[in-house]
């Protein structure tokens, strides 16, 4: 169930000189792992936020084209105010929208984001595991001309286009049966 008290709304084209500036007040660190591709993900209805006198105060990202369940990451908030009021609220407002059309919502917070993980088990998610994930490096030049050490095989929901102003890395086609080995195979490294 959405939790009970919600606010905020899907972001907008307008909104993003206002992104501009609230992505300058997140810390550095939190930065670099969050998803700042604002227009990529307005055009998706991938951001909502929360808005202030015309300032973002707090966003959050949706993932997923699964019509089963979706996913949500990079809850943030600018500091002051009661954070995790806020931060509660643009959470319940993208997980009732969320639940409207698919069966569950699951969130990616990182193990030592201990904060993330008490609000959203305040909020009535439950912990069911861990994620791993693996990151290929390369051992020498591939053939294909791929000039980048990262290597994304794109999903059906991200044309390589969108991809390229979320990160800096070669994008292949939708991963089939003996990519991954053939991509190894001409220099990547697991």
């Amino acid at each position: 169930n959405p939790p009970a008290d919600s606010s905020g709304r899907w972001a907008r084209s307008a909104d993003i000189p206002a992104l501009s500036e609230y992505e300058k007040k997140i810390k550095r660190d939190q930065r670099q792992s969050m998803d700042t591709a604002w227009e990529a993900l307005i055009k998706r209805k991938e951001l909502a936020v929360v808005a202030e006198d015309n300032k973002v105060i707090a966003s959050i990202r949706r993932y997923g084209p699964a019509q089963n369940f979706a996913g949500i990451a990079d809850l943030h908030a600018a500091a002051g105010r009661n954070n995790n009021t806020v931060m509660a609220g643009l959470a319940g407002f993208v997980v009732g929208e969320l639940l409207s059309t698919r069966k569950s919502v699951y969130v990616l917070v990182d193990e030592s984001d201990t904060s993330s993980l008490t609000l959203y088990r305040e909020l009535g998610f439950e912990d069911l595991g861990t994620l791993y994930k693996a990151v290929l490096k390369l051992r020498r030049r591939l053939p294909m001309g791929i000039a980048s050490s990262r290597i994304v095989f794109l999903g059906p929901s991200l044309n390589s286009s969108d991809a390229t102003t979320h990160y800096k890395a070669q994008y292949l086609p939708p991963i089939r049966r003996g990519d991954l080995p053939r991509v190894i195979a001409d220099g990547a490294q697991a």
